[in-house]
């Protein structure tokens, strides 16, 4: 965390900052911001047990500096920040076959929802900014429900493009076998694909919410980065 916070530092507090004209600013720090979120994700690849084995994982922080920059310059700059980021954590996982073997529809769609949509939610982060007054808790309610949206796009994603592997996934998919066998007993058909994207999903998106919103207080907490995420002179 105090790399972590040191980064975020030392990109917000450059000297060179202070010369620049505000919307230079405002793009050289969204380019460090972006890519530091991204080499976070990709941390995960060093970590196997934070990934899951089909789609999804557990990253360190990575949603954190859009959160910031959601913060510092709004929720339209936030959306923007976020499809970017999301383009290019597409651009990884088509290299590293995420798309392989799959149909044209479930890879267009797949882009539109699990990077696009998903990422572009966490710009309404600073939904609270003006409505809550303690800085700490705007920052913790925006970050959760931020993840929750990103939650719910998965889960409309899975259900709808990968429910036909509900019933495998609950049988041969490395579920519990009692518990997959009571799913099964209980649903079926539609249900049954919504089900499983609602488990599979939280899989990785409760403990990423938990990181997310624990390292959005925490990183607030440094004056400097609070300042400048609430407007305040420093």
């Amino acid at each position: 965390m105090r790399f972590f916070r040191w980064c975020v530092l030392t990109f917000l507090k450059r000297k060179e900052n202070a010369q620049m004209n505000p919307k230079t600013r405002r793009l050289t720090e969204s380019a460090l911001l972006i890519a530091l979120g991204t080499v976070l994700a990709l941390l995960t690849n060093y970590l196997p047990f934070l990934n899951l084995p089909y789609g999804g994982s557990i990253t360190i922080f990575s949603m954190v500096p859009l959160i910031i920059l959601a913060f510092r310059y709004g929720i339209r700059w936030g959306f923007f920040s976020g499809i970017v980021f999301g383009v290019l954590q597409m651009a990884i996982g088509a290299t590293t076959g995420v798309f392989a073997g799959a149909e044209l529809y479930v890879v267009v769609f797949s882009i539109l929802l699990d990077y696009l949509a998903a990422y572009a939610v966490i710009g309404l982060a600073p939904m609270f900014k003006n409505r809550i007054s303690n800085p700490f808790l705007a920052v913790g309610v925006g970050t959760f429900v931020v993840c929750l949206l990103r939650y719910v796009v998965h889960v409309l994603s899975g259900a709808i493009l990968f429910g036909s592997y509900a019933e495998w996934y609950f049988t041969e998919g490395g579920f519990p076998t009692d518990m997959g066998a009571s799913i099964l007993s209980s649903f079926s058909g539609t249900a049954l694909s919504w089900v499983y994207s609602v488990i599979y999903n939280a899989m990785y998106m409760v403990p990423e919410t938990i990181i997310t919103v624990v390292g959005a207080v925490l990183i607030m907490a440094v004056p400097a980065i609070r300042n400048k995420a609430f407007d305040k002179a420093v």
